[in-house]
């Protein structure tokens, strides 16, 4: 991403907090991609030829519904901007559509699992068939 970045090619890379502690017991929080692998590009032919050609992005893939990207993107960005540790989900598990009734994400919408005895809000990215979950009490939501 900085290389990118450096080069002035436009994307979009979802990173996350993680703190971890050092041999020394202080605490280093280091910003890892959620979605690894995965950069977000919006540009002119142009530019993804020069992303290509910069041998940092192995292939493009096109997006059949951008509009419909750009909004999980932007949930996604909301689950991490409430500071509450983000986990990344890879299976979506099919259960019950909600929306938040309170609280930093009120009004968003997602998918509640539940991941050894604890409910998760999931935010999912249809395109790449993977999410984002956010720890959350039922209590909280309601059906959408």
């Amino acid at each position: 991403m900085r290389r990118l970045y450096s080069q002035q090619i436009p994307f979009y890379g979802i990173v996350v907090p993680t703190r971890k502690r050092t041999f020394e017991g202080r605490s280093r929080t280091s910003y890892l991609p959620l979605f690894p692998g995965y950069l977000f590009f919006f540009g002119i032919e142009e530019e993804r030829i020069k992303a290509l050609k910069s041998n940092l992005v192995v292939t493009t893939l096109k997006v059949p519904q951008p509009e419909q990207l750009v909004k999980d993107l932007l949930r996604i960005r909301l689950l991490i901007e409430t500071g509450q540790p983000v986990t990344r989900e890879e299976q979506l598990v099919v259960g019950q559509r909600v929306r938040v009734k309170s609280g930093k994400l009120e009004g968003q919408e997602g998918t509640i699992i539940q991941r050894r005895g604890t409910d998760l809000l999931v935010v999912s990215i249809n395109f790449l068939q993977q999410g984002a979950s956010v720890l959350l009490g039922d209590f909280q939501v309601e059906s959408a």
